[in-house]
């Protein structure tokens, strides 16, 4: 914690299960981890080789995703609430960490209704909003695939992606993608209001979405010891 970052287990929203986040207090951000592990990994270390290299990605990703999962979970009751009484999580109490994220209210306009009592805010979920706002996330996914000379023409099939040709035109990527997003769209509608399979839904709207949480390139973590992490290579 002296090195202002803190590792901590949160609701991902993909699986609805305990899973390792980031958050570097120091810059106020958050990010994922995930962990890279294959049979024969190693490191060279000195003059040693140490088994067990395993590769910790640390990937920036938008904190609203998390908070999705609690604002829907909390429209189920129909009314505005404290952002306080919204984010509580008995099995994940860490969650609280997530409102001393900077520019929480800015951020939360995206997929919620506000209102303001005594000085108070109180907040519901708003479908339409967040549909926007995730309208608003293919845009950039289209835009970073490009950047890196990944096919997100008509030629996609399905979740695969063909590194090769450049988009055909900006349109007809933004299109293919909209469709997807609509189609998928009109599933979670079809479940919502019934009851056990809202939060399935949910769960899946998370893991769909997975791909746009992140804004930045994947830094990554050895977990060879630091004091020798100058010296250390990853032998594959």
């Amino acid at each position: 914690m002296k090195s202002g970052l803190l590792f901590v287990k949160l609701v991902n929203p993909c699986s609805g299960e305990g899973t390792i986040y980031l958050f570097n207090m120091c810059l106020q951000q958050l990010f994922e981890i995930k962990v890279f592990k294959e049979k024969h990994h190693s490191w060279f270390i000195n003059q040693s080789v140490q088994s067990g290299g395993l590769l910790h990605f640390a990937t920036p990703m938008d904190p609203l995703f998390l908070l999705l999962h609690y604002l829907r979970k909390a429209d189920k009751e129909g009314t505005f609430q404290p952002l306080d009484q919204v984010v509580v999580d008995d099995m994940f109490p860490n969650c609280i960490l997530l409102l001393k994220l900077p520019d929480l209210e800015k951020l939360l306009r995206h997929v919620t209704e506000e209102k303001e009592i005594d000085k108070k805010k109180y907040y519901k979920y708003s479908k339409e909003k967040t549909i926007k706002w995730l309208e608003k996330k293919v845009r950039q996914t289209v835009s970073a695939l490009k950047t890196n000379n990944i096919n997100v023409s008509a030629r996609v099939q399905a979740a695969t992606f063909f590194f090769g040709d450049p988009v055909s035109s900006d349109k007809e990527g933004f299109q293919n993608l909209q469709r997807h997003c609509q189609t998928l769209h009109q599933r979670w509608q079809h479940k919502d209001g019934k009851g056990p399979s809202d939060s399935r839904s949910s769960a899946k709207l998370g893991c769909i979405f997975s791909n746009l949480r992140h804004s930045q390139g994947a830094k990554t973590f050895s977990s060879a010891p630091s004091r020798n992490s100058a010296n250390a290579e990853s032998v594959l």
